[in-house]
């Protein structure tokens, strides 16, 4: 995927002015806070993805 591909599709899922205040949250170069809170909202994601999987799996069996 071309990046310019890429920034199109991530424009589509991030609010950049949300993400923009985030940043400026920021009070060091390493952007040691905004880090973690993305780190932190995709693994909330990546859990409730997987909770949902296992609920639809869950459903099935039981139909069975």
């Amino acid at each position: 995927m071309a990046d310019n591909e890429l920034t199109t599709k991530l424009k589509e899922v991030i609010d950049m002015g949300i993400f923009s205040r985030l940043l400026e949250m920021d009070h060091s170069e390493e952007r040691d806070f905004s880090s973690l809170a993305v780190y932190g909202f995709l693994e909330a994601g990546e859990n409730t993805v997987g909770d949902m999987v296992e609920a639809l799996n869950a459903e099935s069996q039981a139909r069975f």
